[in-house]
């Protein structure tokens, strides 16, 4: 936990399930909140010990519009 930054977004895997979400981070706390940017999703306190037990994979560095994206891959294409 101490690598990542209040509000980053990291793609993690807990069991065999993947996710993406926003790190909340409370100041002194023994736990975090994990923010979905999917509202169709509740935001989810996780205390540290449990989320240290999941396996992070990467972090978000950049996003995109899927247009834009799709007219780079056609001028590259």
């Amino acid at each position: 936990l101490g690598a990542i930054s209040n509000a980053d977004i990291v793609i993690f895997r807990k069991n065999d399930d993947l996710f993406c979400k926003k790190i909340k981070k409370e100041p002194f706390a023994d736990y975090i909140f994990l923010v979905s940017e999917n509202k169709k999703y509740e935001d989810k306190k996780v205390d540290n010990r449990e989320f240290e037990q999941c396996e992070i994979l990467g972090a978000v560095v950049s996003k995109m519009a899927i247009e834009t994206f799709k007219n780079f891959i056609e001028v590259v294409g």
